[in-house]
């Protein structure tokens, strides 16, 4: 899920850099590279760093098992370095310099290919983090400048996919406001773990900010109707309070049925605890499905 995440969100970072860059030839940035760090609380961090005709930018992805927050921000870059502010959150600025060692690049994914070996470069300056709520912080004054992670975004990952239909015995609900956050809920049959994915979408500032909580639980985080016309999710951490799905109108075949998603449910997000996910504004869908999981 991260992997594709950080494509999307690489993508965006270069067409908002240079414009048109997708439709017209591909255009070389005057700098790209990325950073990988340690925060603290067992978050790991992976910078993509962006430079094109005067302006910088740098995306932040923080992650640990089942919970990943993404900042994304703008500001000057050079052909050797960028100054990229993220407010209170913290600051970019960096340059880079010969390290006077040397990396080895495959040109295949899982380092199958021919490997290259290129002179190495460094990102020296400042990386400061404070994340929101104080959930994580990673500093750093000299750090290498990777490829291999910009060359990992073209491999093979994980790929989810979602079969429905009125003769399957699971169940897929979706829950969303206007805009955001969001939940996805689906369990492949009665007594199945309990698959879940919440998101939200922010700016803070001038800083763009999506997070992300997914993993697994229990077979009896939800329960609902044969008929799919009601449903109701409880569940632990990193939910608190519980939901419930009245329907409007019932499924049919592969069309979803439409209802209503209210209750207490609050859930948490890394740099954001307690967010409202139920309740009025919030409409929900539900479906016969089963989620499948495979890898490429």
């Amino acid at each position: 899920m991260l992997k594709r995440l950080i494509a999307v969100v690489a993508a965006v970072a270069l067409m908002a850099v240079v414009p048109g860059a997708i439709a017209a030839e591909p255009v070389k940035p005057a700098l790209d590279g990325a950073i990988e760090l340690q925060g603290t609380n067992g978050f790991h961090v992976l910078g993509l760093i962006v430079s094109y005709n005067g302006i910088g930018r740098v995306a932040l992805f923080v992650e640990r098992a089942g919970e990943s927050a993404v900042y994304l921000a703008r500001g000057e870059g050079t052909a050797n370095g960028v100054d990229v502010d993220f407010g209170p959150l913290g600051k970019v600025d960096v340059e880079v310099v010969p390290s006077g060692k040397e990396e080895s690049v495959s040109s295949e994914c899982g380092g199958k290919g021919k490997t290259t070996t290129i002179p190495g470069s460094e990102f020296v300056g400042a990386v400061e983090f404070h994340g929101d709520e104080r959930f994580t912080e990673f500093s750093s004054t000299h750090l290498p400048l990777r490829l291999e992670p910009l060359l990992d975004l073209v491999c093979g990952g994980l790929t989810v996919g979602t079969t429905s239909g009125s003769h399957i015995g699971g169940v897929l609900l979706k829950a969303k406001t206007a805009d955001s956050p969001s939940l996805l809920i689906q369990q492949n049959h009665p007594g199945a773990r309990v698959f879940y994915e919440a998101r939200m979408h922010e700016k803070e500032g001038t800083v763009q900010v999506s997070r992300t909580v997914s993993g697994h639980l229990g077979a009896g985080a939800i329960r609902y109707a044969p008929s799919l016309e009601s449903a109701f999710f409880s569940a632990g951490s990193p939910f608190t309070g519980r939901a419930t799905y009245a329907a409007r109108t019932p499924p049919h075949e592969v069309r979803p049925g439409t209802g209503t998603w209210r209750g207490t449910l609050k859930v948490d997000f890394p740099g954001h605890a307690g967010v409202p996910i139920a309740g009025p504004g919030f409409n929900a869908s539900i479906i016969r499905a089963h989620l499948s999981e495979s890898r490429r």
